[in-house]
């Protein structure tokens, strides 16, 4: 009781320390779920469940998610790099084009009239 006691107090500091209203709502929401562990992990004790959070992380089935997860990560980091890729491929071949598209205008024929307006046939 005496860490709830002192959690408390030292969390009341930190609130008036910050001089942002809206950065205390998260600091009193962090601090209320370090509180209610703080408040659960008695009744775990005294039930005889004190490993059941430690369990759950040393579980099988958790490492093989982990793994799992892990590797559809790695997957999409790849695709994404793959099709940023693509991207910069298609933006220079684009770029490319344009410029290509630009140097092939052909003039045919220029008439120049006698008030000094042209007129260009493609």
């Amino acid at each position: 009781m005496k860490n709830l006691a002192f959690f408390a107090i030292l969390s009341t500091a930190v609130l008036q320390m910050i001089p942002d209203q809206g950065f205390q709502k998260y600091v009193r929401f962090f601090t209320g779920l370090l509180m209610v562990s703080m408040l659960i992990l008695p009744i775990f004790k005294v039930t005889g469940k004190e490993n059941i959070f430690t369990d759950i992380y040393k579980s099988r089935e958790y490492r093989e998610q982990l793994e799992e997860n892990s590797k559809k990560s790695q997957e999409l980091i790849e695709q994404i790099t793959v099709l940023e890729q693509k991207n910069r491929t298609n933006e220079k071949d684009l770029e490319n084009d344009d410029i290509e598209h630009n140097q092939r205008i052909e003039v045919e024929r220029i008439e120049i009239r006698k008030d000094g307006n042209a007129v260009l046939e493609e």
